[in-house]
């Protein structure tokens, strides 16, 4: 009896086709994903892009060149001599006052508000004014109040824009920091030592966002045209330099000196905020 003998049957040239593609789709996929990972990876590397759910993508657009800057509220209370609505009245009282030791400023825009102290208590400011009063100075304390401010920085290249955010944030802890150690100093409770330290570690700061602002380019637009804030940053500094004089003296002449540029920190401070 013969043996049947089995013919294995050949693969459909249909079925390899698809089993072809199959294969050529999924390297197609791989090679993809491996080069998009690639150029992803080589822009945040670079830092034309940022990553998705980093702080920094959280806290401002880059792509719009748009930097979140957030200051606090602050109550401040100050002595106040005059109003006047023409500037050479106020400019007059100021130099009265500079003559008779006390320290004075006037604001640069009408009406003129003439000063004689800022504080952070009203308890100090009254001090102060009862002071004055006996010289035979007309005097009121006034509160006055730096709103908590949210605002977007824009029209200028990211660092710079960071820059300024930083450069506010800093005059800002000044005002606040020297607004409780001028209460101190009126009453005679301050620590020279602490107090220098203070200052040294808000100067060393102020001084280093100073030259940032200066190695960077100033851009047009919103911050480069109303927001240049270089100038208060060095008044910042200038003022701290006649605290830190006042200490090692101790003439209270220094004193005029450094709450006359204290009050013309924060009456800078509030000028550029307001424009914001």
């Amino acid at each position: 009896m013969m043996k049947k003998t089995r013919v294995r049957r050949q693969p459909s040239k249909s079925i390899s086709l698809v089993l072809g593609f199959m294969v050529l789709s999924i390297l197609v996929v791989l090679t993809g994903y491996v080069m998009g990972r690639y150029v992803m990876n080589s822009l945040v590397a670079s830092g034309d892009l940022t990553p998705p759910g980093s702080k920094e993508a959280a806290g401002k657009n880059d792509a719009a060149g748009q930097v979140e800057v957030e200051l606090p509220i602050q109550y401040l209370y100050r002595v106040q001599v005059g109003v006047f609505n023409v500037e050479e009245n106020a400019i007059g009282l100021t130099n009265d006052l500079k003559d008779d030791g006390y320290p004075a400023y006037a604001t640069v825009d009408p009406p003129y508000e003439v000063e004689a102290g800022l504080f952070a208590t009203k308890e100090v400011a009254k001090e102060m004014a009862a002071e004055l009063k006996r010289a035979g100075y007309p005097v009121y304390v006034k509160e006055v109040v730096l709103e908590q401010t949210t605002a977007i920085l824009s029209g200028g290249e990211k660092d710079y824009l960071l820059a300024v955010r930083d450069a506010l944030a800093q005059v800002s802890a000044t005002l606040k920091e020297q607004a409780v150690m001028w209460d101190e100093y009126v009453r005679g409770e301050m620590d020279p030592e602490e107090t220098v330290r203070m200052l040294q570690a808000r100067e060393e700061a102020l001084r280093e966002i100073h030259k940032r602002l200066t190695r960077l380019s100033e851009p047009g637009g919103q911050v480069g045209g109303t927001l240049n804030v270089a100038p208060l940053v060095e008044l910042a500094i200038t003022e701290i330099y006649e605290v830190k004089a006042l200490l090692e003296n101790g003439e209270e002449s220094y004193f005029s000196s450094a709450m006359g540029y204290y009050m013309e920190l924060f009456e800078g401070y509030r000028e550029v905020v307001a424009a914001l």
